[in-house]
C-alpha cells in the first residue's frame, strides 16, 4: 500500500493577516490530516502541497498561481489566490472556509494533471464532509462584527 496522502500549506501572506492566517491554516491542516489518518486516494500522489496568496491589489502581481505535479516524488504543489478583502472581512470560521474553498479548487486542477489513479471524486468528497463538519464551508460569505 502507497503512502497516505499528506496535506501541507503555507502561504505568501499579507504581514496584517499572518497570525490570523496561521491560526486558520493550522487548524485546517491538522483536522484534515487527522481526519485522513486511514485514507488512500491512490498510488499517485503523497503530498499535497499548498500555498495560499492573500495580498493586496498590485501586491502579488509577481506571484502568479501555479499548479504542477511532481510525478517521482508523487507530490502535487499548487500557489493559489485568496481574494484578500473575502478574507480581511472574514470571521475565523469563514477564513477557514476560504482555505477549503482553496483546497477544492485545487482538486479541480488536479483533474488536469494525468496523477495515476487519483480518486479525485472521493477526495473532493472528503474534504468537503470534514469543512461541512466543521462548520466552516457554510461560514463563507459571513463577515465579523
Amino acid at each position: 500500500m502507497r503512502c497516505l496522502l499528506k496535506l501541507w500549506m503555507s502561504g505568501e501572506i499579507h504581514k496584517d493577516f499572518a497570525d490570523k492566517y496561521l491560526t486558520a491554516r493550522n487548524e485546517v491542516e491538522r483536522i484534515i490530516n487527522t481526519e485522513w489518518t486511514n485514507q488512500n486516494f491512490g498510488p499517485g500522489l503523497d503530498k499535497w502541497a499548498l500555498i495560499a496568496i492573500i495580498l493586496p491589489a498590485g501586491w502579488g502581481d509577481d506571484l502568479p498561481e501555479v499548479s504542477k505535479y511532481h510525478r517521482k516524488r508523487r507530490v502535487v504543489e499548487f500557489r493559489l489566490v485568496i481574494d484578500f478583502e473575502s478574507f480581511k472581512g472574514a470571521d475565523d470560521d469563514a477564513q477557514k472556509g476560504l482555505l477549503c474553498e482553496m483546497l477544492l479548487r485545487s482538486i479541480d486542477r488536479m483533474g488536469e494533471m494525468r496523477i495515476p489513479e487519483l480518486d479525485l471524486g472521493r477526495l473532493r468528497s472528503e474534504v468537503r464532509r470534514v469543512a461541512e463538519g466543521q462548520g466552516w464551508l457554510g461560514r463563507i460569505g459571513e463577515t465579523s462584527g
